[in-house]
């Protein structure tokens, strides 16, 4: 299908789209995954790309969020964003970075395709408004981004962790999985060898105080005191080494 042909050709742009992704949808998601609310399956579909209606009209998602970065399109504003660093860009609200006229992300992206393309897919939806949702739908696709992207450039898929894509973010876990189970399994030797040696550590220390009881209570003068803190050390060698055997 040619729509699936068209791309972002503009990589200043491509960036726009992986912040909105990563500021905005991605904690939109989050807020979402956590409240669990019930959808119907055209909600469902409608939440899983970043130009959701769902987010944008419904409180607590795009009205809550804000660009984490500053944009250049957007002026900087001291209401809107004070306490943020003037920069050269704003830092506007999710739903006015992806709505604004002439400056969201959403014209741009319209902007983006083909006129041509445009005209050629006329009809195939029910009105021009979903027609335009299900192109930039597609043109923002994580799948369709890869494809578009050279070799070094970053983008951050749906959902994806933010070291690098989802393929690369598992193999990245399942590396370090296999090395915690590998520190694991040369630690269990070390405590295994350590728990053996512990009883005849023990006895050499118990075999130590005894010994100096005798001289500890010629220096003290036989003081009730150094008995009792010999008998007090010996006891508590005893209980440590009971504890560490368990």
């Amino acid at each position: 299908m040619e729509i699936q042909e068209s791309k972002i050709n503009n990589k200043v742009l491509l960036q726009e789209v992986a912040a909105f992704t990563n500021n905005c949808y991605g904690a939109a998601r989050s807020v979402l995954f956590r409240e669990m609310p019930d959808l119907t399956k055209e909600q469902d579909y409608d939440t899983s790309w970043i130009g959701s209606t769902y987010f944008l009209t419904q409180p607590g998602y795009y009205d809550t969020f804000r660009a984490l970065t500053p944009q250049k399109r957007w002026p900087y504003d001291a209401n809107r964003d004070e306490g943020l660093p003037n920069h050269g860009g704003g830092f506007p609200q999710c739903s006015d970075w992806w709505n604004a006229p002439d400056i969201g992300l959403r014209t741009q992206l319209v902007n983006e395709v083909d006129p041509t393309l445009m005209t050629r897919i006329k009809g195939w939806w029910a009105n021009e408004s979903e027609q335009a949702v299900e192109t930039i739908r597609q043109l923002v696709s994580p799948k369709q981004q890869q494809r578009q992207m050279n070799r070094g450039d970053y983008y951050q898929a749906y959902g994806a962790d933010p070291r690098g894509d989802l393929m690369s973010g598992s193999i990245g876990n399942a590396a370090a999985g296999a090395g915690v189970a590998w520190e694991s399994l040369s630690y269990l030797p070390s405590m295994r060898a350590l728990k053996t040696a512990l009883p005849m550590l023990q006895s050499f220390v118990i075999m130590a105080i005894i010994i100096s009881l005798p001289i500890a209570m010629l220096l003290t003068k036989s003081s009730a005191y150094a008995l009792f803190r010999a008998v007090h050390t010996a006891y508590a060698v005893i209980l440590v080494g009971a504890g560490s055997l368990d």
